[in-house]
């Protein structure tokens, strides 16, 4: 095939050209799986890094090979994902607690592990489960200070341990020393404790050694607590490589300002505090967005060689071998809104944009010299010319939302046929920020009509099971080289399976402060997944006459 091969020939000859040997310059096909959202008897109200593997053997065997995740970093108290506390640090809320060594040895913690995972199988919401997350990070908080009273030596005196701590005590110590302040601040906003708003060198020094020395251990428990979370997604990324299956990351463009990075002043100097990053005024808001969290002074980070970012990089690729750039614009140019001001108010960063190009392609250049992982890009919403042949040129592959993909320009806005998508892009039919795809079919009726049209199908009140398996083969189909949708897309195929309300099975709602964000839980258990043969049937049909082969490429419609 004529396009394909011109593809092939373009991405040999971009930067990421090896980041593409391993993934391999074929089609791929997989599921975005919420973390916090799967569950079974082994779990503690949220999901955790072993559950990973239990997808493995069913991913294989149906032909996904691509399990992408939200992100892993540790949250603040609002629980999103993007609103990490480090850029670094891994949540605790996601380790096994039955997998941690040498648990088998203290029978009372086994019981009350054992007694905690059967109360937290009970719904919190009449017969909807969610996320209780104050309740989850206070039982495992608790249970392992109790563990780590047994087990600290012998963890903190294993080469394993040494060697993890040697390799990442450039964010360990002042992560440590930050979170520890927080749980004494009641996790207040560090703007907002009594000390320590603006430290110095020598304050975080100070601090270090108090908590080093320490009799409760404090500063070697957070240590410790990081090294069981890496040791276990190392594990579960070792065992997906093993089926041939590769873990999709998440790496936020943007850092919460109440985070380590931001507080630590060997790091607060990268980010420019007077200003928040947002969006212009657009379809989505005539006012525009303030988003609250800092912008990169990119000078300084120039200065110093960019080391936190090749960090970052560094830390995530043990975990990660493809990972999808959140907000890629950003690295061309961002929205900032200066302290005091509104949205509408901000301007675009640099203000001139014949920089934009050069700065992107710099930057992403940078991160794909600095680490072994495939990036694929988040670019959607509105974007600068240069930005998606920058892309393809870098050999970074764009993301498409079925939903979104239309020619707006042209009259009644027509869906762009699926087998027209530029192969160097992942196909969706959802995002974690949109309504999943039944709900956005009854409650944009003329949007779904129009996709009726493009399809060629009668329209119909509420998406049937069999258009929903429809749209989904198409999108496995289309001309993409990616094709990832969430796993609930998949669940909607088997009644059962699925919350009846519409708004139960929504992920986040973008904009609005609501308790049920990032909260949301897979109906079934993990087993009920896995093991549901009428789920693999539809699965297997979605994308039974796709070809893996290299040179096939992506079929159309």
């Amino acid at each position: 095939m004529p396009e394909y091969e011109d593809f092939k020939s373009v991405i040999e000859s971009s930067p990421a050209a090896k980041h593409w040997e391993k993934i391999g310059i074929k089609d791929h096909h997989g599921i975005v799986l919420p973390l916090f959202s799967i569950h079974d008897e082994e779990s503690c109200g949220v999901g955790e890094f072993p559950l990973l593997e239990k997808f493995v053997p069913w991913c294989k065997e149906l032909g996904f090979d691509v399990i992408q995740l939200l992100p892993l970093n540790e949250v603040n108290r609002d629980n999103s994902p993007f609103s990490g506390m480090s850029a670094f640090a891994l949540d605790p809320m996601y380790i096994g607690l039955g997998r941690l060594p040498c648990l088998e040895n203290y029978y009372d913690l086994v019981d009350e592990l054992n007694k905690m995972r059967s109360e937290f199988q009970q719904p919190i919401e009449g017969d909807i489960r969610r996320v209780d997350y104050n309740r989850v990070r206070e039982f495992k908080r608790n249970f392992l200070h109790k563990y780590f009273e047994r087990e600290r030596a012998n963890i903190i005196n294993t080469p394993e341990y040494r060697e993890y701590f040697e390799a990442n005590q450039s964010w360990l110590k002042g992560y440590s020393v930050f979170k520890i302040l927080k749980s004494q601040n009641n996790w207040k906003p560090w703007w907002d404790w009594a000390d320590f708003k603006d430290p110095s060198e020598e304050d975080v020094e100070n601090l270090l050694g108090q908590y080093s020395s320490d009799s409760q251990c404090l500063w070697e428990d957070e240590v410790i607590t990081q090294f069981l979370c890496y040791q276990q997604m190392t594990h579960a990324k070792e065992v997906a490589n093993s089926q041939g299956v590769y873990i999709k990351g998440d790496i936020p463009f943007l850092i919460s300002r109440d985070s380590a990075d931001v507080w630590l002043p060997a790091t607060r100097k990268f980010f420019s505090m007077d200003y928040s990053a947002g969006a212009p005024p657009d379809a989505y808001s005539d006012d525009g967005q303030n988003w609250g969290v800092p912008v990169y002074d990119w000078g300084l980070l120039k200065e110093s060689s960019y080391w936190w970012w090749i960090e970052r990089l560094r830390y995530a690729s043990y975990f990660y071998d493809i990972y999808r750039i959140d907000h890629i614009v950003g690295f061309f140019r961002v929205w900032r809104v200066e302290e005091g001001k509104k949205a509408i108010e901000g301007e675009f960063f640099p203000q001139e944009s014949e920089l934009w190009e050069d700065q992107g392609k710099n930057h992403l250049t940078l991160m794909i010299d600095n680490s072994v992982m495939l990036p694929i890009g988040e670019d959607l919403g509105t974007l600068p010319d240069c930005c998606r042949p920058t892309l393809k040129s870098l050999g970074i592959c764009g993301t498409k939302v079925i939903i979104w993909e239309r020619e707006w320009d042209k009259e009644g806005k027509p869906f762009i046929p699926f087998e027209k998508y530029d192969k160097c892009s992942m196909t969706t039919v959802s995002t974690h920020d949109t309504e999943p795809l039944r709900m956005w079919w009854e409650r944009h009726p003329d949007e779904s009509k129009a996709l009726c049209k493009a399809m060629n199908v009668d329209w119909t009140e509420k998406l049937s099971q069999d258009y929903q398996k429809e749209i989904l083969k198409c999108a496995h189909q289309s001309g993409s080289l990616f094709h990832v949708n969430n796993l609930l897309e998949y669940l909607f195929l088997v009644p059962g399976l699925y919350w009846e309300n519409l708004d139960d099975d929504r992920i986040n709602v973008p904009g609005k402060l609501l308790d049920t964000n990032w909260t949301y839980c897979f109906k079934p258990k993990v087993s009920e997944i896995t093991e549901n043969e009428a789920l693999k049937a539809s699965i297997r049909e979605i994308i039974q006459n796709v070809s893996y082969e290299q040179e096939g490429g992506g079929a159309g419609m």
